[in-house]
């Protein structure tokens, strides 16, 4: 692995430093679910889509563990800026005006379903652009993705939040 590597961990130090991330995240996330309360679901899904793209090279150019741990959290709390209103907007944008109408476990179901494939293909996806281009070009792959993304949600992706 390339933290064992790069920094001479050993897999418990690696899950600590995994641990750094999802803590992070799970701080991150009502923040950031509480501002997109107030200022629609729009700015911190983009904003933490661009924040990501830009935190997540820092993972391969870290050139020692503080660096490492400070770019993990970093990738927590703008995880959390994008995630944290991903549900709402999603139930926001079903169609319908009740959750009796009987299309918001679909629309959850195909939304998961999407999640747990790219939790499948995104992992493919980095080895093989890894093996080929190496690690760096993986994760640069990924940023391009996420700035791509943060595009799309610019030009199409309509404000669900009444004020």
């Amino acid at each position: 692995m390339d933290l064992e590597k790069r920094f001479g961990l050993n897999s418990a130090g690696i899950g600590l430093l995994f641990g750094v991330f999802s803590l992070s995240l799970a701080f991150a996330e009502p923040f950031f679910g509480a501002l997109s309360d107030r200022l629609g679901r729009k700015p911190p899904l983009v904003g933490g889509l661009l924040c990501t793209a830009v935190v997540v090279p820092w993972l391969a150019l870290a050139p020692n563990i503080q660096v490492e741990t400070t770019a993990l959290i970093l990738l927590g709390v703008t995880t959390g800026a994008y995630f944290a209103p991903t549900l709402p907007l999603l139930a926001e944008s079903t169609p319908g005006d009740s959750p009796a109408n009987g299309r918001y476990g679909t629309t959850y179901g195909m939304s998961n379903t999407a999640y747990s494939l790219g939790l499948v293909a995104g992992p493919l996806a980095g080895t093989l652009i890894a093996q080929f281009w190496g690690l760096f070009t993986a994760i640069l792959s990924y940023s391009a993705l996420l700035m791509l993304v943060a595009i799309g949600a610019v030009v199409r992706l309509q404000e669900t939040l009444k004020r």
